[in-house]
């Protein structure tokens, strides 16, 4: 029997319904099987059709989309999407409170990401040239969204990992320096209570940052775990008090 489907090549020929689809899956099963709903899921054909395909085409196509879900996606700045342009929020500095609590909320699932998305892309207003301005966050859900290829959806994630990643990094360069300056005062026999803690607040941030730099190298699609999301809002909370504090001395 003649078998015929799409294979997809790139990130941006996936959708992200299809990698969370993917996500449910036991991967602890028998190996030909997990290959047959690889191909059932991102193909988009019947678990029986693909039952069909001569045994070596199989391995090829599960290769080749292991391929793709390797690679690493790019934030997408804009997009079109059912006739109308959205927007990545041009400033997450300056983010509302009500986007920050939806953003944090929607984080936490990963079958939420469409959500998200909703809250991080939104409707372009106006446009001059490079520069944008996107509609006012009002919660709007776009059902659709499910459909977006996984380039927008996981660039976006990957733009709040690196985030979050050197956040960390700046946090660790630091505390090195309060670290080194704790010792110093240590030598003069001053308290070690407040150094034992600083210490160890330390180690563990660096065991933190070792863990996302050592997923640099693999697949982020697959491997990402939501850890730098909750960096990410921490440096956003952090300049909303210094705005609010320097908005308030003016």
């Amino acid at each position: 029997m003649e078998v015929s489907l799409t294979l997809p090549t790139e990130l941006s020929d996936i959708k992200i319904w299809q990698i969370h689809e993917y996500e449910q899956l036991d991967k602890t099963g028998d190996e030909v099987d997990l290959m047959i709903q690889l191909l059932s899921i991102f193909c988009e054909v019947p678990t029986a059709q693909v039952r069909q395909m001569p045994y070596k085409t199989l391995v090829y196509c599960a290769q080749k989309l292991t391929e793709a879900l390797g690679k690493k996606p790019n934030l997408v700045r804009t997009f079109t999407w059912e006739g109308q342009e959205y927007g990545f929020v041009p400033n997450l500095d300056d983010i509302t409170t009500g986007e920050f609590i939806d953003i944090e909320s929607y984080q936490k699932n990963k079958g939420d990401l469409w959500k998200l998305l909703c809250v991080l892309y939104r409707p372009i207003v106006y446009r001059s040239g490079n520069k944008y301005r996107i509609a006012e966050y009002e919660g709007n859900l776009v059902t659709s969204f499910k459909d977006l290829n996984a380039e927008i959806g996981y660039g976006a994630l990957l733009f709040f990992w690196t985030l979050g990643t050197d956040l960390l990094n700046f946090t660790l360069k630091y505390l090195a320096t309060k670290t080194e300056k704790t010792s110093t005062n240590l030598t003069n026999n001053q308290s070690a209570e407040s150094g034992d803690g600083l210490l160890s607040y330390t180690h563990l941030l660096k065991g933190m940052y070792s863990e996302l730099m050592t997923l640099q190298g693999a697949n982020f699609i697959l491997a990402y775990n939501g850890l730098p999301m909750s960096w990410t809002y921490k440096r956003w909370k952090k300049n909303s008090l210094k705005n609010q504090k320097e908005n308030g001395s003016n």
